[in-house]
């Protein structure tokens, strides 16, 4: 994960934000978040409703995971190899407030991925 790159972050928070913002936008488009009450809808279809309340979960547990991740990459920077090129700040080398931040960030993603 140390090689992940702040860019690749960046990108994934700017786009789970807009699945987000897209995703509260649909459902009140659709019918005003009517479709999220346990008995809304002509038939049962409760298994719509649960992959709904987990996309409204999972969604914004991603957005969190990858801003944060976004700003630790970018406050840590970079380091030079041996071999002159530049490489991501390992995690080890991390300054103790954002070390501090990884773990708990990867709650987040694994809670996240779990309900998607």
């Amino acid at each position: 994960m140390s090689t992940a790159s702040g860019t690749a972050f960046l990108l994934w928070s700017i786009l789970s934000v807009l699945f987000l913002v897209f995703l509260v936008h649909h459902l009140w488009c659709y019918d005003r978040f009517k479709c999220l009450r346990w008995s809304a809808g002509r038939q049962p279809g409760a298994f719509k409703r649960v992959m709904t309340y987990s996309y409204l979960a999972a969604v914004p547990l991603f957005a969190f995971y990858s801003i944060g991740m976004t700003v630790i990459k970018y406050s840590e920077g970079f380091i030079m190899t041996p071999d002159g090129s530049f490489i991501p700040m390992p995690i080890d080398l991390y300054r103790e407030p954002n070390r501090s931040w990884v773990l708990p960030l990867q709650f987040v993603f694994s809670i996240a991925f779990a309900l998607e």
